[in-house]
């Protein structure tokens, strides 16, 4: 039975069943509920009111606290607890193992500063951290210490082995977890190299990419926003088998927006869908404009190489497929030896290298093919498998280096055949086409090139011939006259003095000298021959 407090003054008389009630009730609380000297409450607990407790707290049984409690020390639950109003604990909490704290609708944990809070937003299906300060979390501690290895910073920025994170997301994995190294293929090691970031997500269910070149695997999407909108920026996308037949291969490809109003639902609100725009294959192969390079640089569209101030390209003057190099703000080349400016196109090669050109696979010809080392030389045109150019037409003037030379005997010479005749003396050289020693004309171009021979013949001696030679052949050899092999290659002194002029056309490399016969002889330094080199051709 419940006891009901009825005040008395001294000498009142008190009935028996008060008595009785009295005593009963003592003994129930004494019995039951009263938490005596080392005691504990046997019993169930209700309490309507607050519950302040100075020193520690033990709870037993079931018990259900409807007004606020304080507890100044332990608060120690082995039963269940029901708190319907605040709780504030001064000391420490303990639940006994394998049992639960449960909070009802909108419950949370905070400190009395109300700046460190846990809320449990039940009917949001929401937990809340409410934190002043840093969040932050230290998995394997020992004995109790602090490692921050992930820290939540007040102001949203989150450090991964960063005690400062300096950007949204800071990864640090410190200065002694080293990269382990290359291999000598390039590699690293599959299976113990240390990833900072790993992405994870099964591929598409086709080799959709680029005509069914890969699997679309990983996704990274930039985005930005403005006061209202978001849209994506750029992409970049991991490939499964990205140009390789099989074998759990990869790729990467790059992509971007070219802008839109389009409103893909979600956060994104404006934007197009971002297009690859350039591709790293399985074997290496970077393809701009295509996801299916066929060679380790492979650009569909136009090219251009400039240092920021092209033209033709800006100004959209070329087609797709074109290459421009240079600037128009920049002169190349035009020095001596190598140079910071060496040339505009340089083309290295061992020794030769050419320049080729094809009609849709119909013909290869050659534009340019360059022979290094002792023959130093360029041939235009040259026979790749279908005959040489035919025709190299040269709209304006084709202009060359000059060259010509005047040489002559320096002795009489004797009669009788000399071949060649001796120059012993040259005293104009240019293109140095002519050879003392050998008393031959090298032509260094090819070409129509105008000889001049002057003899004179030696006082008192008989007649002597002579014929230009090329190439141990007659000069504009043709049939014979009055049995004489072309008289208009050759000179007959008889009386005196002769000379002939010849047009003669050469090509790269022909010799040239004169062939004396008969029984005459030539004056000398008043007998020789010179050349001049009137037009180059291709």
């Amino acid at each position: 039975m419940a006891f009901y407090f009825e005040a008395k003054k001294p000498g009142d008389l008190m009935k028996s069943d008060e008595w009785n009630s009295l005593n009963a009730e003592v003994v129930r609380l004494g019995t039951d509920k009263i938490d005596r000297t080392g005691d504990a409450v046997k019993g169930d607990l209700t309490v309507t009111g607050k519950v302040n407790v100075s020193g520690p707290l033990s709870v037993t049984g079931a018990s259900t606290l409807t007004g606020n409690t304080s507890v100044g020390g332990t608060l120690s639950v082995t039963g269940l607890v029901a708190f319907n109003n605040n709780v504030n604990i001064n000391g420490s909490l303990s639940v006994t193992a394998n049992k639960e704290l449960l909070f009802a609708d909108n419950g949370q944990i905070r400190s009395g500063d109300n700046n460190h809070r846990i809320l449990f937003r039940r009917s949001e299906n929401k937990l809340e951290l409410r934190e002043f300060g840093q969040i932050v979390f230290s998995p394997g501690a020992t004995a109790g210490a602090e490692t921050a290895k992930v820290l939540l910073a007040e102001n949203g920025k989150v450090g991964i082995g960063a005690a400062t994170p300096e950007g949204a997301l800071h990864l640090n994995r410190g200065a002694a977890d080293a990269q382990v190294d290359v291999d000598n293929t390039n590699t690293l090691p599959y299976g113990t190299e240390k990833a900072d970031l790993v992405l994870t997500r099964r591929h598409s269910p086709t080799k959709s990419l680029g005509n069914q070149n890969g699997w679309a695997a990983s996704l990274i999407d930039f985005r930005a926003t403005n006061a209202s909108e978001e849209w994506s920026l750029a992409q970049i996308l991991g490939v499964a088998d990205l140009g390789a037949s099989g074998g759990y291969a990869g790729g990467l490809a790059f992509l971007t927006s070219a802008g839109g109003t389009n409103n893909p639902a979600g956060s994104r609100t404006q934007g197009s869908a971002p297009v690859v725009r350039m591709a790293i294959d399985a074997n290496g192969n970077v393809g701009v404009g295509t996801v299916s390079p066929a060679a380790k640089l492979e650009i569909v569209g136009r090219g251009s190489i400039n240092d920021g101030n092209g033209y033709a390209v800006k100004s959209n003057f070329m087609a797709n497929g074109s290459l421009t190099i240079g600037n128009i703000t920049t002169n190349y080349g035009g020095g001596s030896g190598w140079s910071a400016n060496t040339a505009g196109l340089l083309l290295e090669t061992q020794t030769n290298t050419e320049i080729a050109v094809h009609d849709s696979g119909t013909r290869i010809a050659s534009l340019l093919y360059y022979e290094g080392d002792a023959a130093n030389r360029i041939t235009i045109g040259r026979d790749m498998g279908w005959g040489p150019i035919s025709t190299v037409a040269v709209a304006g003037y084709l202009a060359a280096k000059p060259v010509y030379f005047s040489a002559y005997v320096d002795q009489n010479t004797r009669s009788g055949t000399l071949n060649p005749l001796p120059m012993q003396v040259v005293s104009q050289n240019v293109g140095d086409g002519f050879d003392v020693n050998s008393s031959k004309f090298t032509a260094p171009v090819r070409g129509v090139y105008l000889f001049t021979m002057t003899g004179l013949r030696v006082e008192g001696s008989s007649d002597f011939h002579w014929q230009l030679m090329v190439n141990d052949n007659y000069a504009n050899s043709g049939p014979a006259e009055g049995g004489e092999r072309c008289l208009l290659t050759w000179i007959g002194a008889q009386l005196g003095t002769c000379s002939r002029t010849l047009l003669v056309f050469l090509n790269q490399g022909d010799r040239v000298h004169i062939l004396q016969s008969g029984s005459g002889r030539c004056d000398n330094f008043r007998s020789g021959l010179e050349g001049v080199l009137l037009s180059a051709s291709l």
